[in-house]
């Protein structure tokens, strides 16, 4: 209805019921949509009985633009579908045709909106729609109720089916990868969700018209996510079986490398799925985001995968493992290579080596973090690196520097000989002592006792000694059973936040040991004493 019908249209309410004191007025007025006051008394009359009703109730112009827009549009589109929308019968020629993409065909066999547009210019031709030619020619008298009959089944879009089973196309099929030993792709038999794996949103973007619901189900974005959350599951599962003797750390740095972009895009493209993708993405954005935008896809792939399989990963498990096979070996030998920690490994170079004077020392080169990131720490000699160890944590770390140090025969036989002529009753200093104290001791030919009063004590206990819990009980039951007396810890703050114990028998102050608690600083202190026999030698002098 334009503006011309709809002025005629409230002029022809007017004459039929207005009021006498507005009689004369209304012939020379031009009726226009604001002008609700020439509206007839029989029209005041319907405003005055729905006066009780809310602001959303009021019909007035706005509705009757809207309706009218909705109208002329729905005559349009009518037209549209009438002239252009091919009929099923069309649509199943189109299917078979070898000169439409493959997009072009997915949209024709699963494309909702489509299939519609399909079934009602199929109607219409069958003369099934005459509805379309009185909206079309303004003519609603010509409507009829009988035209709203049942959908012809046979002419529905159900049997749309038979036309994709007449093509006999597998599109889930991907060709053979030209690697022998990539295992064949699981395939997915839902038409629509194996196309909708290889969307885009970028190609919905534009698409304002769908709803929300329309839109999420058009790409591949929720694919994607559920996709990678099951193959982290997955493969966690997978090298948790695979590698028993694997710490936390080392997992998941096998997982890291497993699940990245540039692992999954290389497993994308290697089944054809960079091939496949559909967007509106720039080309050169594309170019430069290759690898998340095929690891989406591959993540997608999986998430289809788990739909289909209604959540049973069995299949899609042993998938993975073989695809993975090669990268998995690849990390079993690294980690069998990886030489078991021998716990033993400090002890063991202290007893070749070590003087309470002059013994290996460990010092931190890199802090981990106990995961991802190893500690990396060396054992030294004097101006001598014996060895470098890395492992997930301080104290492995140590032991394989250790383990490094104990291979290194030339610095092995080099400073047991510095041992070897060191004078037993010089093997010790004080905490005064300096990087020449193995050569001053070298010189000293004294054999006096009494050398053990004045150089021994107090002892520093190494910083890279792992803590015994029980080493103070231990030094306790010592002294007690061969002196009679108790040993005493004198524990400071100092400004780097750590504690310093002093150890002292019988008032002299015979060891000192830095930690992080008062505890173990204490534990340490006792340490140095128990683990060195020329120290509790000299304390029984005492």
């Amino acid at each position: 209805m334009n503006g011309s019908d709809y002025e005629e249209f409230v002029n022809s309410l007017n004459r039929s019921g207005k009021s006498d004191e507005y009689n004369s007025s209304i012939e020379n007025e031009t009726v226009t949509a604001n002008n609700h006051h020439f509206l007839s008394s029989k029209k005041r009359k319907i405003e005055e009985l729905d006066e009780g009703k809310s602001g959303n109730d009021i019909f007035g112009y706005v509705e009757i633009k809207k309706l009218e827009h909705c109208t002329r549009t729905l005559q349009k589109n009518i037209k549209l579908i009438i002239n252009e929308a091919p009929d099923l019968a069309e649509v199943k020629r189109l299917l078979t045709s070898e000169k439409l993409d493959r997009n072009t065909i997915f949209d024709l066999e699963n494309n909702e909106l489509i299939q519609l547009a399909a079934q009602l210019k199929t109607k219409y031709k069958s003369g099934s729609l005459k509805v379309f030619d009185s909206i079309i020619n303004n003519n609603a008298n010509t409507i009829k109720e009988d035209e709203y009959s049942e959908v012809d089944e046979e002419s529905s879009w159900t049997k749309k089916s038979k036309s994709a089973e007449s093509i006999e196309r597998k599109p889930s099929k991907v060709p053979k990868a030209k690697e022998s030993d990539v295992p064949e792709l699981p395939v997915i038999n839902d038409v629509k969700l194996y196309n909708r794996v290889f969307i885009h949103k970028s190609i919905i973007n534009n698409k304002s018209y769908l709803h929300k619901s329309e839109l999420m189900a058009s790409h591949n974005e929720r694919l994607e996510f559920l996709g990678d959350s099951v193959l982290n599951n997955l493969v966690t599962v997978i090298i948790f079986n695979k590698f028993p003797e694997a710490t936390e750390g080392e997992l998941s740095k096998i997982r890291s490398l497993l699940v990245n972009n540039v692992t999954l895009a290389e497993f994308s493209i290697i089944y054809g799925f960079d091939k496949k993708l559909r967007s509106n993405i720039n080309e050169q954005i594309l170019k430069d985001s290759t690898q998340k935008i095929y690891a989406d896809i591959f993540e997608a792939y999986i998430g289809a995968l788990a739909i289909e399989r209604k959540f049973d990963y069995t299949e899609i498990q042993q998938w993975l493992t073989a695809l993975m096979e090669n990268k998995l070996s690849k990390h079993a030998r690294q980690i069998s290579s990886t030489e078991e920690i021998n716990k033993d490994a400090k002890s063991e170079l202290y007893s070749l080596i070590g003087t309470a004077a002059f013994h290996p020392q460990y010092e931190v080169i890199k802090t981990g973090d106990g995961s991802s990131n190893p500690f990396v720490i060396k054992c030294t000699m004097g101006n001598d690196v014996l060895g470098i160890g890395t492992a997930p944590s301080n104290k492995d770390a140590g032991l394989r520097a250790a383990m490094e140090a104990l291979k290194n025969k030339r610095l092995l036989e080099k400073y047991s000989q510095i041992r070897f002529n060191m004078d037993r009753n010089q093997s010790v200093i004080s905490n005064k002592g300096t990087k020449n104290a193995p050569l001053l001791a070298l010189r000293s030919q004294s054999n006096e006792i009494h050398k053990y009063d004045t150089n021994i004590f107090p002892l520093i206990a190494d910083a890279a000694t792992d803590v015994d819990s029980k080493a103070k009980n231990e030094l306790y039951s010592i002294l007690g059973k061969n002196m009679g007396v108790t040993p005493i810890y004198e524990t400071h703050e100092m400004a780097s936040k750590q504690f310093r114990a002093e150890l002292k028998v019988k008032g002299v102050h015979v060891a000192t040991a830095v930690d992080a608690t008062k505890k173990k600083a204490c534990s340490k202190a006792a340490m140095a004493i128990i683990n060195n026999k020329e120290a509790l030698d000299a304390l029984s002098s005492l």
